[in-house]
């Protein structure tokens, strides 16, 4: 008998895996953007009043949209950084003398026109950012699912992450250890995030 964490999280696996392949059954108006696709599934297109910004209060969430659904840019938790599909984002960190490097994987964007649920894959296939004397590395895969309420503009989204991060101690120029800070190969469910529509 399962107890109610593992419940919670067989639970979590079975939303995720029905997202992902939802997401890669349907076949729809693929995006002509680098590094991204969108599938609209059902009659229509992807409301033209949904184009633009929509964010969190904090910022931590922010996805600019265009009005075929691709998305221009996107501003995950992770580095809190500013990452645009099929662009490589390099960085130098002038106050610890470091770097950072954010690469994007495949982004999806789904969007059911009969029931107005968007959801929206952000995948980091690899990042590497200097912290002080040491460093953080990894890749994580961040997907928000939700109905978008357009006459209020706001898109209340489940949201799911997963991958895996690591600190790297280093001695000098020395790399001396790797410790794993998050490992979730499988997807674990997060607090929603409510994003707002922005004027």
């Amino acid at each position: 008998m399962r107890s109610k964490r593992e419940s919670r999280k067989f639970i979590c696996i079975i939303q995720y895996t029905i997202i992902i392949l939802h997401l890669l059954a349907l076949t729809g108006c693929q995006s002509g953007y680098k590094g991204q696709e969108v599938i609209i599934e059902g009659e229509g297109t992807f409301p033209p009043e949904a184009a633009g910004v929509w964010k969190t209060d904090k910022g931590n969430w922010e996805i600019e949209f265009r009005k075929d659904g691709s998305i221009v840019s996107a501003v995950i938790p992770l580095g809190n950084m500013r990452l645009y599909p099929g662009k490589v984002k390099k960085f130098p960190i002038p106050k610890y003398e470091g770097k950072g490097i954010f690469e994007p994987g495949l982004w999806r964007v789904f969007y059911d026109t009969a029931t107005r649920e968007l959801t929206v894959v952000l995948a980091v296939d690899h990042f590497y950012q200097d912290v002080g004397p040491d460093s953080l590395e990894g890749d994580q895969t961040n997907i928000l699912s939700g109905t978008l309420d357009l006459e209020a503009g706001e898109w209340l989204a489940n949201v799911f992450t997963k991958g895996k991060i690591e600190a790297l101690i280093w001695d000098g120029w020395t790399l001396i250890d790797r410790k794993v800070l998050t490992d979730e190969p499988e997807p674990v469910q997060r607090d929603p995030v409510l994003l707002q529509k922005q004027p």
